[in-house]
């Protein structure tokens, strides 16, 4: 879906921000017809459709560009973009603002003084404490090259602008994200891919180091942070850092069908639960006019089969690129993007899709077990040939009292693409439950289960199968097979064969306690009782003795 007005202009680089109520709100950089010059525009998805576009900012004639977003626990969104002072003017200054009730906040100077080309991000936990990291022009010994700073706002007040790390040369492209505890992570590139985190002290050396370019940061899933960038070979890789160590998270696929694909700039978003989504732009070095727009999430231990977000979209003659994505209330992902279309990209659009279920897609999608004679076979559905292992517990004896074992490993080697497993080491006359765990070399991924298993019939006779403890002097547990999936009833005679209570069972076996009670709630007085199982009205099995002691 189309957010911004269809007009006859390019908009660009667009940016999707999203609160737990469930409002995805779109920021972009667009040319106003009247004067000729960039503002920064927003439209909100209200559920029914997209706002009408409007300005975060007082219409003037200066240049407004290249807008980031981010959003808190509050919902309240805060954006940050770069002003041209205008004229033959070489200064930009970087703004801010953030809304208020039911409008924008009028705009913050950031920054003051610099220069094309400067790169910013911003980054909220809530109203009273956002984040911003500049990668800002400094002259040093006669030369310029980039360094890093930040700017912090805390309860309605921004502090001063302080440097992030010693000086270097062209420390660019900063990301900075914020923990649920508030703690800042900043990572950057200069041809190293660096990240490092501020505490109570000051910002340490980085602790992430590697040769690539372009990374992001983000926290997802109550981990992290996690980074992606492309590593020295020019593909995406990931890493998260478990409070200890940075994890490889591996390479996140994009298997090139065509030699000449590239893909560049990606975009991470985190989530409640779970690992991030990415989403990312792939172009044709042959061709200029194909280029679409793909997305992938963290699923465990591996990244998920790429899926393409722009069709059928992009079946139309366009160039689909400069994606963001952001998840929201319960697992909404949005995904916008930049569309320019033939004959030569004048008329540049910004697009958006959501999904309710690309989170929630398992890799197993179901798990089942039967009894087929004296074994137990299982079965799941997947689409990916990924690693499986299998775990058993006994529940113990049918009709008896239920408890649960200890788990056991079934499978000496994990079952690579399998989708069934046959176990002949069961007990005829027990009840069993069963684990599918999806697995890698970096641990378990997915659990699935337990799944119940009995082999009960014709094993154990239907009625009362034991009473314990007995004798007793405050009540029994009785133990019942019923054979059917009715529920059955438990009666309590005394030795004139005059009933006492009557209880109801639950499910085909299982336990239901006797205080010693008769159905008005009066204790019974000692002696022989005796209890016996209904079933569809009728008598089951043996008639069991109990003595009651007072």
């Amino acid at each position: 879906m189309q957010v911004n007005v269809d007009d006859t202009s390019a908009d660009w680089n667009p940016m999707v921000v999203c609160d737990s109520a469930g409002t995805a709100w779109v920021f972009w950089m667009g040319i106003d017809h009247s004067q000729g010059d960039f503002e920064i525009y927003y439209s909100r998805w209200t559920g029914d459709g997209w706002t009408s576009e409007e300005r975060v900012h007082s219409d003037n004639v200066q240049k407004d560009a290249w807008p980031v977003a981010c959003i808190g626990g509050d919902g309240i969104p805060w954006v940050v973009w770069e002003r041209h002072r205008g004229g033959t003017s070489p200064y930009w200054d970087i703004l801010t603002t953030h809304w208020v009730g039911s409008g924008w906040g009028e705009p913050e100077t950031l920054y003051a003084g610099g220069s094309e080309g400067q790169v910013y991000d911003i980054a909220c936990l809530d109203t009273n404490l956002v984040w911003v990291a500049m990668s800002l022009y400094v002259k040093m010994d006669g030369n310029y090259d980039k360094d890093l700073f930040f700017r912090k706002y805390e309860d309605g007040l921004w502090g001063t602008t302080e440097r992030i790390y010693r000086p270097g040369v062209d420390d660019d492209a900063p990301s900075i994200a914020v923990s649920s505890q508030g703690v800042p992570w900043v990572l950057w590139s200069g041809g190293t891919v660096l990240a490092t985190y501020r505490d109570s002290i000051g910002w340490k050396e980085p602790v992430f180091s590697k040769r690539g370019s372009y990374g992001l940061i983000c926290f997802s899933g109550g981990r992290g942070p996690w980074v992606v960038f492309f590593d020295s070979t020019g593909n995406m890789a990931s890493s998260f850092w478990d409070g200890q160590y940075w994890l490889d998270s591996g390479p996140i696929p994009s298997p090139h069908v065509i030699e000449s694909e590239w893909d560049y700039r990606p975009a991470v978003s985190g989530l409640a639960v779970g690992g991030p989504v990415l989403v990312w732009p792939r172009a044709d070095h042959h061709n200029v006019w194909r280029g679409d727009v793909y997305f992938s999430r963290w699923a465990g231990c591996w990244w998920k089969k790429e899926i393409l977000v722009t069709e059928p979209d992009s079946e139309r003659a366009a160039v689909d690129e400069w994606p963001d994505a952001s998840v929201g209330a319960g697992g909404r992902t949005w995904v916008v993007w930049e569309r320019c279309g033939f004959p030569d990209c004048a008329d540049v659009e910004i697009w958006a899709r959501y999904s309710d279920d690309v989170i929630y897609d398992p890799w197993v999608k179901s798990f089942s077990g039967r009894a087929e004679g004296r074994s137990v076979v299982l079965e799941w559905e997947s689409a990916d040939s990924i690693g499986f292992e299998i775990y058993r517990s006994d529940m113990g004896e049918c009709g008896g009292r239920e408890y649960e074992g200890e788990r056991e490993l079934l499978t000496a080697v994990p079952l690579i693409g399998r989708l069934s497993f046959v176990d002949t080491t069961v007990q005829v006359g027990r009840r069993y439950h069963y684990w599918l765990d999806v697995v890698s070399e970096r641990g378990l991924c997915e659990e699935h289960g337990p799944v119940s298993v009995r082999l009960c019939d014709g094993a154990v006779r239907v009625g009362v199968v034991g009473v314990r403890p007995n004798p007793s002097g405050t009540g029994f547990m009785i133990g019942y097979y019923s054979g059917e999936k009715g529920r059955g009833q438990l009666e309590v005679l005394d030795i004139s064969g005059r009933l006492v209570r009557r209880m109801v069972c639950s499910g085909i076996e299982g336990e239901v306690e006797w205080n010693g009670r008769d159905s008005t709630g009066k204790e019974v007085r000692p002696g022989i009782y005796f209890v016996r199982l209904l079933v569809g009205g009728r008598e089951a099995g043996r008639v069991t003795k109990v003595v009651l002691l007072r």
